[in-house]
């Protein structure tokens, strides 16, 4: 699966102060990738700038960054829930078990491969698929969501939407190379 080239690492909260600071809100909730940044990239929908970081600072959970050209308050503002975007070897390194959001959409869906060899039952039984990933939903890393998008030719557009707590319990092997999550917990299906 083609994994993408750069990575969102957090979005603009607020100004900070009187000198054009803002306060970020960090998608990772690890602030030490953010330290060795030079140069970024803001995005809101199809606008996009590339801004280079003049001073950062880590106070507890906050992230305070000062983009050079932005000097007051008011400019500052202008880019309130504006994306920060970096190349992905630039963005907070992955432990055993995590996955970047973005790697995850687009995934598909997929019945355990165990279970559904060792049931004796019919394929229309056991779906090849359940459906495609097309969001995540946070839960502040607890209780992510995973949004799935599957054909349903009883809804008026010939789809349903559900989701899957992103947890061991309902989730088994997940395969980024090969774009598939294992669902365990076919009963959470609505």
């Amino acid at each position: 699966m083609l994994q993408s080239k750069n990575l969102a690492i957090g979005k603009i909260r607020t100004s900070f102060g009187v000198k054009g600071h803002v306060k970020i809100l960090n998608f990772s909730g690890e602030s030490s990738h953010f330290l060795k940044l030079d140069i970024i990239s803001l995005e809101k929908g199809q606008l996009r700038e590339k801004r280079k970081i003049e001073n950062i600072s880590v106070h507890g959970a906050d992230i305070i960054i000062k983009f050079e050209g932005i000097d007051t308050p008011e400019d500052a503002r202008k880019y309130i829930d504006w994306e920060i975007w970096v190349p992905r070897e630039k963005a907070s390194k992955l432990k055993k078990g995590e996955y970047y959001i973005a790697d995850l959409i687009g995934c598909t869906l997929v019945p355990p491969k165990k279970a559904a060899e060792a049931a004796a039952v019919p394929a229309p039984a056991v779906p090849a698929v359940y459906g495609k990933i097309i969001s995540i939903l946070d839960g502040a890393g607890i209780n992510d969501l995973l949004e799935v998008e599957s054909p349903d030719p009883d809804e008026k557009n010939g789809k349903k939407v559900f989701l899957i707590p992103f947890r061991s319990e309902f989730i088994g092997q997940v395969d980024i190379e090969a774009g598939t999550v294992e669902l365990t917990a076919e009963w959470i299906i609505p």
